[in-house]
Parts: structure tokens; C-alpha cells; sequence
């Protein structure tokens, strides 16, 4: 009430001043009068199905995306009710352009479309690339596309300004972003022009990263994006720009932005947006008290100036100059109120600074603390290689001081061999192609001796997109390194593991199936590779998620604990996976008795993905299986499913060369027999069979049909581990679009008895 009351002497009083005129404005938007909501119809909102992660329709058939999100947000505290309707983009536009529909949330700025609509202010900003398939030149602008076939989405901002350029090139219209990528996957057109954020997007939703890559993006144009109503309506465009401007201050802009855009984009946000709004409100605040004791000083003047030249012109005056003087002692009455009132809102503006400041402080010792007790290297860098600070973990590692490491750069102790990956990226991260990148590199520590760490770095820039500081967390990996070099050296004696196990079995067959192993020792880095990337991108997200904790006030003690059991279960999955496949390849040494269907979900468990990249589904039935357990060797069991799946596998992919569009299927059923005292293994595919004049051949040694490719070796020993070494028996057959392998074995006795 009180600086409501002030608000309103000073627009009566001082309205006539251009800096009062100012304060007013500053009053009117801090304490802007109570808007009585009216029932009006709502506003009919156009919105398109397919260009994520903007606009899209969820699995419901609702309006979903960024753009979406926003115009509810605005709409909502604005008191503007809304209907969204949802359509192809060219679609949508036609109805606009008739005047069927208000408002449409995401239209790109351009010259083209000045006259189409009204336009609030961008609410995001991005710009295009040209999209070609991996192994095409690419096309760094317009220029660059002359003569080329382009794939466009209908109406879009890329078509429009693709046309407006006057290259000549040939267009190629499409209705959806992904019908466009599709086309191009498929080896049809040259290239697609899209917006380098929203492509990458259908890529990753399309799985057609590994085909189609983008090129830089291009400087002819970019996207404005922003809300358009309909010619003319003014008050419309205003009142949504309004609306965008409280959910900016409100933060459920960032939310929003955070939510659609943060795996993708990650935003660099610092602390210092609190101190400078705090900065500016106090700052406001004294701007405020001077313009009015300025204001002030010159009106008592002016007064007082007016009453003496009254005094010396007619004494005849003096009522009126009594009437005046009171008016004058009323207004200082005023002034003095108004001091008080001023004074009593300074105060509370300086205790608010002031709580501010201290949490700032208690958050900036929480970080400090949570930097300097990590279990991991953390440092803060500068753009000339310089180290800024330094954890005592770090300087655990590299046994120095922080100062030592204040007066050097990175590069003068890292491992010749690695300075120039590390600076190739370190250069891209300057010129602003990329935020951070990781990678593994050694260290020459104060005591000559070399570290191996997982380096993981990222920037934050100012304003003008130059990098102010680095953040980089190292992990000591020198122990897995050894522990890898350990697995080498295991690897290297394998031959004489396996020359033992020869002189104790049939030296012939236990060679060939260590040949079989070996030849599969490159799937197996490439699946542990796999493996690994998953919990290592969680640990990279963990530890980007520690900035956005410390900005939003999240860094407490439960958060470290729940970083920490998140960091340590990825640790945990990545030591089992190792495990798991170094047993894998450990030959078995004694007859043991096993579980098939138990056996058979381990080898999956591992070389599953692998199947997957090549597009083939493999299902795995166990119907009434009652006694599952048999005897032998597990390791070599495996090793003949993987062998026949294999098989099976480059069976489909040769398929796949008549015709591209089969789905692989592959279908493993475990059963027992009317006795139950076998257990059936049928491996069936759809990979076309084996010719009638080959099929009783594929058994013997060093028989092949792959060529070059096959080594003969792998169903020759997979028949003597079944039926020499496990006392089973294995054979083939052709059924209809495929062949099918069956293993049969013995049900131990007591598990029949069971």
C-alpha cells in the first residue's frame, strides 16, 4: 500500500518530467494493476505433427514440443484460452493464410513472410545445414548447392529461402523432415536443407546416424523462430510478447528449454544471472531515490523562486502566499513521507542482497568442497592451456603442487603421443565446432613416471561465444590399462593353453576351436566397446549434471550420495562385462554339468547387440522344458551356438544382397523329447537354406561356401565338440525359407529322475 500510494503522488505531480515520466514506466511494470479476466472465445492455435523437437503429436495424438509447451505457457499467463489443432505444416499455413487460424507458434522470420503475419519477438534462434550421406563432399552454402537435387520440407523457411537465392538447383519437395532423410538415406537426391539441430534429431529418432552426416552450418540465413497472428492484430502480437517475456523471468522458459533441448544443446549458464538481477534491482532502486530528490530540489526551487518574485511584485498577495507556503509545507509533509517510505523499501532491498549474497556463498563452499574432495581429478583450465585450480585429487595423480601446476601448462606434461589428438580437439572446441570432447591420454608426472586417465573436458563461454574457462575431470586408469595389458599377455599365451589342453584331448579338434575363438576376438572388443559406451555417457551426463545442481541450489549432500552409487553402479557394469567375457574365452577344463537354456541367455546376453546391428532378430523359446541340465564343456557349448547363429547370420546378410527389405530371424527353441531324456536344440533361419548338393558337405573340415571369407573350421568342430567330446549329436536340415540346425543331449540321470 505504501509504494502504491507513492506511485500514484508521483504520476499526479511530477507526470510532466521525462525522468519522472521514466520512473512511472519503471512503477508500472513492477506493480502493473490487477487485469479483471473476460470470457472471450478461444484463440484457434495451428500446430505441425512432425518437426521435433518443436512441434510433434504424442502417442495420445496430442500437441507436443517446445513451441507447443510455450504458447500454453504464454496463453496461460496471459488469460488467453487456446485451442490447438495439429496438421501437416503446409496444411496448416493454407489455413492461416484464410483466416481459419489465430496463431502459429514456430514460423521462421524471413523477408518472404514480412506481409504474411504479425510477428512477436524470436522466441529461439538456429540455423541450417545441408545433410548428405557419409562419404559426399560437403556443402558449405547455397552457393555450394548449384546443380545439386535438394530435399526440402513444403513451405518451410529452407524452401523459401532456397528458392529466394536464385541458384540454380533442383528442389525437391517433401511433406516431413523424415520423408526427407529417408529419400536421402536411400540413395535418392544429393542432399537435404534443414535445421542442423531439428535434422540431427530425425537422425537420431530414424537410427540413420551412421548414413547421413551434416556439414557446417550454413551463414546465408537462419531461423528466427517466433509466434505470428494475423495481419494487423497488434494487440494480440503484444500481449504474446508480453507473455514470453514473464516466462522468461518466471525460468519456465529455461525449463522448457532444459526439457527439449538439453541432451542436444546443452545451455552454459553461470551464477552470476541471481547477482546481477539482484545487482540491478538495488541499482534501480538508488537511480530511483536520486531522480526524485533531483526532481524534488528543482520543484522546491521552482516554488520558492515563484514566492519571492509573488513577495517583491504586491504585498497585496500575502493570502495567496500563505495559501501557497501551506501548499509548500504539505508537500514537504509529502516528501518527508515519501523519504520515509523510500528509505524503509531501501532497507528491505538490502537485507534481500544481502540473504542472497550469503546463500550464494553457502552454495559457491558447498561446490568448493564437492571440488576439492572428488574421488576424481577436477581442474580448471584457461583457453592458453594454463591450469586455473586444481583439486588435491589431481595433484595426487600428478604429483604436483597447485602452485607447480599454476606456473605450467597442460601440454608440457602430457605424453608426447598424445599432444597433438588432444590439441586437434582442443582447437575445435576454440573455433566453436564443439563444447568439449573426451578422450584417453597420458601424463608425465613430477616423478617421470606415466599415467593413463580418461580425460573428459568442456567449456563455458561469455556472451560473444568465446571460451572463458575449461572444465576437466581426469580418471586414473592406469590400473585397467595394466590389467588390459595383463588380458594381452593372457591372450598371447592362449596357444600354449591351448597346446596343453591338445596333449590331453584330440589335439587336432581342441586347435580348431581355439582358431574359432580367436577368429571372433574382434566382435568381442567390438562388444565390450558397446558395452561400455552406455554407462560411460552416463557418467559424462552425471558429471555435466553437477553444474545445473550447483545453479539450482540441488548440491547437497544426498545429491553427491546419489552421484556417487550412480557413478559406481556404471563402474560396477563395466568390470562385470569384462568378466563375463574373458570366462567367455577361459577353455573348460573338466566335464561339468550345466544349464542349456542358462547357457545359451549368457552368450546372448553378450554377442545380442551385435545381431541387432546387422538387423537380425533372434528369439529364444523354452516351451515345457522340464529338465534343462545336461554334462559336458559350457565354454565350447557356447561356442558352437555362436558358431550356427553366425552361420545363420551371413546366411541372411547374403539374402539381403537379392533383397534388401527382409527382416532377419533367427529362432532358437529348447525342448526335450517324448522320453525326456534329451534335450533338443533347433536353431532355425530365414537365411534361404543350403543347396541339396552342399548340405552333407558343410561338416568336414575346411569346407566352406563364403570364399575367401569362411575358414571351413567352424561346423566341422562345432560336430566334433557335440558328438565326440559331449557325446550328442548335431545335424542339418532345410525348412521352408531357411535351414535348421538341431544338438541333441543327454539328460543327466538324476535330473530324469527329478
Amino acid at each position: 500500500m505504501k509504494i502504491s500510494r507513492f506511485y500514484l503522488y508521483i504520476t499526479r505531480r511530477f507526470a510532466p518530467s521525462m525522468g519522472l515520466c521514466i520512473v512511472s514506466a519503471v512503477f508500472f511494470i513492477l506493480y502493473p494493476a490487477t487485469i479483471t479476466a473476460q470470457t472471450v472465445p478461444a484463440l484457434i492455435v495451428g500446430s505441425e505433427t512432425d518437426f521435433p523437437p518443436y512441434a510433434i503429436v504424442d502417442a495420445k495424438g496430442h500437441a507436443d514440443g517446445f513451441s507447443v509447451e510455450l504458447i500454453r505457457e504464454v496463453s496461460g499467463v496471459m488469460g488467453l484460452p487456446i485451442d490447438i489443432h495439429t496438421g501437416q505444416w503446409k496444411d496448416i499455413l493454407s489455413e492461416f493464410k484464410k483466416g481459419n487460424i489465430d496463431i502459429l507458434p514456430l514460423v521462421a522470420l524471413s523477408k518472404q513472410r514480412a506481409d504474411m503475419a504479425a510477428f512477436t519477438k524470436p522466441h529461439t534462434v538456429t540455423y541450417d545445414s545441408f545433410f548428405v550421406r557419409k562419404g559426399s563432399p560437403p556443402i558449405r552454402s547455397i552457393a555450394d548447392a548449384k546443380g545439386k537435387e535438394i530435399l526440402v520440407m513444403s513451405s518451410d523457411a529452407a524452401h523459401e529461402n532456397l528458392i529466394a537465392s536464385g541458384v540454380p538447383v533442383r528442389v525437391v519437395e517433401t511433406k516431413t523432415i523424415p520423408d526427407a532423410m529417408r529419400q536421402l538415406a536411400l540413395g535418392r537426391h544429393d542432399a537435404v536443407l534443414v535445421s542442423k539441430l531439428i535434422g540431427h534429431m530425425v537422425l537420431r529418432e530414424l537410427k540413420l546416424d551412421p548414413a547421413i552426416i551434416s556439414g557446417p552450418p550454413i551463414n546465408d540465413y537462419n531461423r528466427q523462430f517466433a509466434f505470428a497472428v494475423q495481419p494487423g492484430n497488434y494487440e494480440l502480437r503484444d500481449k504474446l510478447d508480453q507473455g514470453i517475456a514473464i516466462v522468461r523471468t518466471t525460468g519456465k522458459y529455461d525449463a522448457l528449454y532444459d526439457k527439449w533441448f538439453g541432451g542436444i544443446e546443452p545451455k552454459t549458464e553461470f551464477p552470476w544471472r541471481a547477482i546481477i538481477w539482484i545487482g540491478s534491482i538495488g541499482c534501480l532502486a538508488l537511480i530511483l531515490i536520486s531522480l526524485w530528490i533531483v526532481m524534488l530540489r528543482r520543484k522546491v526551487h521552482q516554488r520558492t523562486a515563484e514566492l519571492q518574485k509573488a513577495l517583491a511584485i504586491a504585498k497585496a498577495a500575502e493570502e495567496e502566499i500563505k495559501g501557497l507556503n501551506k501548499t509548500l509545507i504539505d508537500e514537504l509533509n509529502e516528501r518527508k513521507k515519501i523519504e520515509n517510505e523510500l528509505r524503509a523499501y531501501k532497507n528491505d532491498l538490502e537485507d534481500m542482497v544481502a540473504k542472497r549474497t550469503e546463500e550464494l556463498t553457502e552454495v559457491k563452499d558447498r561446490f568448493r568442497t564437492a571440488f576439492e574432495f572428488s574421488t576424481v581429478g577436477v581442474a580448471i583450465t584457461s583457453p592458453e592451456k594454463g591450469w586455473i585450480d586444481v583439486n588435491d585429487e589431481a595433484c595426487r595423480m600428478l604429483g604436483y603442487s597447485k602452485e607447480e601446476l599454476k606456473s605450467m601448462t597442460w601440454a608440457e606434461i602430457t605424453h608426447t603421443d598424445d599432444i597433438e589428438p588432444d590439441v586437434t580437439q582442443f582447437n575445435r572446441v576454440l573455433a566453436g565446432e564443439i563444447n568439449g570432447y573426451n578422450l584417453e591420454k597420458r601424463f608425465i608426472c613430477k616423478n617421470g613416471t606415466i599415467i593413463y586417465t580418461t580425460l573428459l573436458l568442456n567449456c563455458r563461454r561469455s556472451a560473444d561465444g568465446s571460451v572463458n574457462y575449461f572444465i576437466a575431470i581426469l580418471e586414473d586408469i592406469t590400473e585397467r590399462k595394466r590389467m588390459e595389458e595383463e588380458l594381452k599377455t593372457l591372450n598371447t599365451n592362449l596357444e600354449k593353453i591351448v597346446a596343453e589342453e591338445t596333449r590331453k584331448r584330440q589335439q587336432h579338434e581342441q586347435m580348431l576351436i581355439q582358431q574359432s575363438k580367436m577368429a571372433s576376438m574382434g566382435e568381442m572388443i567390438s562388444m565390450i566397446s558397446h558395452q561400455w559406451r552406455q554407462p560411460l555417457n552416463a557418467i559424462s551426463l552425471t558429471v555435466q549434471d553437477i553444474n545445473d545442481a550447483y545453479n539450482y541450489g540441488e548440491f547437497n549432500e544426498e545429491y553427491i550420495k546419489d552421484v556417487v552409487d550412480t557413478t559406481m553402479g556404471q563402474v560396477t557394469f563395466m568390470a562385470k562385462t569384462i568378466d563375463d567375457f574373458r570366462n567367455f574365452y577361459k577353455p573348460s577344463k573338466e566335464r561339468v554339468q550345466f544349464n542349456i537354456i542358462t547357457s545359451i541367455e549368457e552368450l546372448l546376453s553378450m554377442f545380442g547387440e551385435l545381431f541387432k546391428k546387422s538387423d537380425v532378430d533372434i528369439s529364444v523359446t523354452a516351451g515345457q522344458v522340464t529338465t534343462p541340465t545336461t554334462e559336458g564343456y559350457p565354454n565350447e557349448f557356447k561356442q558352437v551356438i555362436l558358431n550356427i547363429v553366425n552361420n545363420s547370420r551371413d546366411a541372411i546378410s547374403s539374402k539381403r544382397e537379392a533383397d534388401n527389405n527382409i527382416q532377419g530371424l533367427i529362432e532358437i527353441n529348447i525342448s526335450n523329447n517324448a522320453e525326456r531324456d534329451k534335450v533338443i536344440v533347433s536353431i532355425r533361419d530365414n537365411g534361404g537354406g543350403i543347396p541339396e548338393d552342399l548340405i552333407n558337405k558343410i561338416f568336414e573340415p575346411y569346407y566352406t561356401t563364403k570364399g575367401e571369407k569362411g575358414s571351413g573350421i567352424g561346423l566341422y568342430m562345432s560336430k566334433t565338440i557335440i558328438e565326440a567330446n559331449m557325446g550328442g549329436s548335431l545335424t542339418v536340415r532345410n525348412v521352408d525359407g531357411g535351414a535348421e540346425f538341431l544338438i541333441s543331449m543327454c539328460v543327466l540321470a538324476d535330473a530324469t529322475q527329478a
